[in-house]
């Protein structure tokens, strides 16, 4: 018997000898033998323990000695947990001529991922029923561990912030705009400085984060005094775009990037590309260097302004002229080249003007050969023959001058977009010979793409069917052209009463099919600044409102491809914006009040397009599309 009861006592007796046994599971054991044995003593026998009677309640002797187990992993993870941060730290980078003042991206990135880790690994210790003996452990763990992770965060905005303050403040000319913000930053940079250099002493994490009083009283308050520099700044910045709104199109950093160089008009003209549809860059008068005397497109075309443009005040005023000066210059042009057509030859035409003032030129000459051959088309039957034959000739002349002469690069993208452009103009003139078109009220007539300069208005005008559309003067550049074919007439037809009728338009088609490229080009046709934004699905009504916004100040278009990738509760809001916008110009007003409560100057001349691929979702919300006039652009010849 005795045998049998140490065979049933064998089992426990070995649990019992388990490396995860503490005096308390001792005295769990105890208790429930009804016993007391000093466990700790030199004297302890087998004897002692086996007159415990363990058999008698293996259970709960199992219980114990497996609940022990446990609790020797939870006790394991938090002493490696300890130890783990307790070797943790903080790399920092030098910044400039500062010193180690940044935390290394890649190295805090690494203490993030720990941070959640860890957490993680807590928040199910706590959970564990077996964590009762280490509660108060786990607990000043989670709460140094959760006071390291706001820190962290915090540090990490206020160190990004003070980077883009830095080169705000510390240098360029907005620091002399704005002289209290100027000031502010400088107790701001102080105060990063000490909270680094005292980090960069202490550099573990736990002690850095938790136990410097320096760094939860400091980085709130940097964080505090960041946010009004920042509030400033962003007034700035909408104070400047209101003034020249062609700034809503480019991001802050790019803004404060021109801002911080407005005194250095050399360093602008680098940012020129931003805010102009083809001017790049601008030569200086050698003599007077303050001079602006020449615009350049990003194909190297030279254009020379009418009236030299001296630079003179705040970077948004001289922008401002730059865009006035181009407009006056490429009016100019356009104005000599309507006077000069019917004298100057052909070749010393194409020389004389800029490319996209020579296209225009062609429109003018065929649009007033038509119209005065259709006018003797009743009485003279070879009219229209004869203008389709000089319309032939012409291009012929053209195509010869692209293949013979050896012209430059630059000349030759210039004779192909006339070449394209004529081509079309001769198809047109031959199905208007075709159908015996013999009236300018005739619709087969109107339908059609014309141009006139308006003596009495002095101004160059595009029609098509009943709207005429002033031209804007532009400067396009030298680039090429779009191939007009019957399907883009008819879109420029939807198009065109659309901008009549004071409305947005929306084109679908297959991807790929050049929906808004066919929109760009029209631009071209009437010498518009069309501003294209391809969205995505992160674009927000903030970032939508802004571009609205900046393009009724503007007036200029804005073509946004891809709608139907924005959000159903983006494009709502965005409904709200557009019909605003498209209220105040059916009622001609000049200044309006915007969505953001801000009193806005509204340019009659902008509008809006949107592009989206045939297919699921291609559909614009009912909000949305009585706002906008739909056209489906299939294939180009049907």
């Amino acid at each position: 018997k005795n045998v049998e009861d140490f065979l049933e006592v064998l089992p426990l007796l070995q649990n019992l000898c388990s490396p995860a046994m503490r005096p308390r599971h001792w005295n769990v054991i105890q208790s429930s033998a009804g016993t007391s044995l000093d466990i700790e003593s030199e004297t302890l026998l087998l004897g002692d323990v086996l007159n415990m009677c363990l058999q008698l309640n293996p259970d709960d002797v199992e219980e114990t000695c497996q609940g022990a187990v446990k609790e020797l992993e939870i006790e394991q993870k938090l002493h490696t947990l300890n130890e783990e941060w307790s070797e943790t730290r903080f790399e920092f980078q030098n910044f400039k001529n500062k010193g180690p003042v940044l935390l290394k991206a890649k190295e805090l990135q690494d203490i993030v991922d720990k941070l959640e880790e860890s957490s993680v690994s807590l928040s199910q210790m706590a959970n564990n029923r077996y964590s009762a003996p280490f509660k108060d452990q786990v607990s000043s763990c989670s709460v140094e561990l959760a006071s390291v992770s706001e820190v962290v965060e915090l540090w990490t905005v206020v160190q990004s912030k003070w980077v883009y303050m830095e080169a705000v403040f510390l240098t360029g000319d907005i620091a002399k705009q704005l002289p209290q913000e100027a000031k502010r930053f400088a107790g701001i940079d102080k105060g990063y400085m000490m909270l680094t250099a005292k980090a960069f002493e202490l550099p573990n994490v736990i002690q850095c984060c938790h136990h410097s009083d320096l760094m939860k009283k400091l980085l709130p308050h940097l964080a505090e005094q960041l946010e009004l520099c920042q509030r400033s700044l962003t007034g700035y910045l909408e104070q400047k775009r209101a003034h020249f709104p062609r700034f809503f199109f480019i991001s802050d950093t790019a803004l404060l990037e021109i801002l911080s160089h407005g005194s250095e008009a050399s360093m602008v003209a680098s940012h020129l590309r931003e805010v102009f549809g083809a001017l790049v860059d601008v030569v200086f008068d050698r003599q007077k260097k303050d001079t602006m005397v020449q615009m350049v497109s990003r194909e190297g075309e030279e254009v020379a302004f009418s009236n030299p443009l001296k630079v003179e005040g705040t970077v948004e005023e001289y922008l401002t002229d730059t865009v006035t000066n181009m407009q006056g210059t490429l009016k100019d042009l356009t104005r000599d080249c309507a006077a000069d057509l019917d004298t100057m030859m052909l070749d010393k035409f194409v020389k004389s003007f800029p490319s996209q003032t020579c296209v225009v030129g062609i429109q003018l000459l065929w649009t007033t050969g038509v119209q005065d051959s259709i006018a003797k088309a009743k009485t003279d039957r070879n009219a229209m023959p004869q203008m389709n034959k000089r319309a032939g000739v012409t291009l012929q002349s053209l195509i010869s001058m692209a293949s013979y002469g050896g012209p430059s690069y630059l000349e030759r993208t210039g004779i192909e977009a006339l070449i394209v452009t004529q081509q079309h103009l001769v198809d047109t003139a031959q199905e208007l010979t075709t159908q015996k078109v013999r009236s300018l009220h005739e619709f087969e007539w109107l339908k059609n793409l014309r141009v006139y300069w308006d003596e009495d208005k002095d101004n160059c005008n595009t029609c098509i069917a009943d709207v005429s559309l002033t031209h804007d003067y532009e400067f396009l550049g030298c680039t090429e052209r779009l191939v007009i074919t019957p399907m883009t007439n008819r879109c420029w037809i939807s198009l065109t009463q659309a901008v009549h009728m004071f409305m947005g338009f929306s084109v679908v088609g297959p991807q790929g099919g050049g929906k808004a490229e066919t929109v760009r080009e029209f631009g071209k046709h009437v010498s518009k600044y069309v501003i294209s934004y391809n969205c995505t699905e992160e674009m927000d009504h903030k970032s939508l409102g802004k571009i609205f916004k900046g393009v009724a100040i503007a007036g200029c278009w804005c073509c946004l491809s891809e709608f139907h990738r924005i959000t159903t509760a983006v494009v709502s809001v965005a409904s709200q914006q557009f019909g605003t916008i498209m209220a105040a110009l059916r009622e001609r007003r000049r200044e309006f009040v915007y969505t953001d409560g801000q009193h806005t100057i509204l340019n009659a001349g902008c509008r809006y397009f949107v592009s989206m691929s045939s297919g699921v979702g291609a559909e614009l919300p009912l909000n949305m599309r009585l706002l906008f006039r739909g056209f489906c652009l299939l294939a180009p010849n049907t």
